[in-house]
């Protein structure tokens, strides 16, 4: 394994003690601090070239909107039964919309997804998105 080092001058939010190091390990660009491993940049290379020729593309990728989205059963019937609750959900913004019905959908039992509603109903009448 060859290994080639590149000192990196510190910056603000590290003491002046700290020295980063850049580093090509196993062919990867790997980044260390003070001697110990922080983080392998692996694989993503053709990630990049890749993503960088989709932008340069000009490819636009079509999001669905909240409405296209499955409500499940367990939901809908607490939005039936709680106006409030229908009325601050159809409130929030799509994204958090979509974030909750992801959420509650992806519980495979009915039991999880109806613990799921009951446990963010308090989050949702707050107008909290799932990860506010």
């Amino acid at each position: 394994m060859t290994t080639t080092k590149r000192y990196m001058p510190g910056r603000a939010g590290l003491d002046n003690a700290s020295r980063r190091n850049e580093a090509l390990n196993w062919g990867q660009a790997c980044y260390d601090l003070d001697g110990g491993n922080v983080v392998l940049i692996h694989g993503f290379k053709a990630y990049i070239r890749e993503a960088i020729a989709v932008e340069k593309s000009g490819a636009k990728v079509e999001m669905k909107s909240a409405e296209q989205f499955d409500m499940p059963e367990e939901f809908l019937e607490r939005l039936d039964d709680d106006p409030r609750l229908a009325e601050a959900f159809h409130a929030l913004t799509p994204g958090r919309q979509k974030g909750y019905l992801l959420h509650f959908g992806r519980a495979k039992q009915s039991v999880t997804r109806a613990a799921r509603v009951g446990k963010h109903a308090p989050r949702i009448l707050k107008g909290l998105g799932l990860d506010d």
